[in-house]
């Protein structure tokens, strides 16, 4: 599951998500497919989110990604870890296209 350290509160990002995701053709589409059980098997629907391999699907939006990115790496809770850290910790919990580029 899930389990996120955040410094907002992680309902609102949670919803936010939520909200982006259904927003989204393909993701919508996806989310669509799996309660259908249709989806390829590596992607679920829990609580209104997407998750691949029980990673986090993240739409591809830039803001919403430098936001994940400044809370992994910047803020006092991501403790300025180094590259390969922080893509770890990112690549434990969430999955977006190209992650690492």
């Amino acid at each position: 599951m899930f389990a996120l350290s955040w410094s907002e509160p992680h309902s609102l990002f949670l919803e936010e998500l939520r909200n982006k995701l259904v927003a989204h053709d393909h993701l919508k589409q996806l989310i669509i497919d799996c309660k259908n059980a249709t989806a390829d098997k590596h992607y679920t629907v829990r609580e209104g989110l997407l998750y691949w391999k029980d990673r986090l699907v993240i739409p591809i939006e830039e803001a919403l990604i430098q936001r994940i990115l400044q809370e992994y790496h910047s803020s006092p809770i991501g403790g300025h870890a180094g590259i390969t850290r922080t893509l770890a910790r990112l690549k434990a919990q969430f999955y977006w296209p190209k992650m690492q580029e």
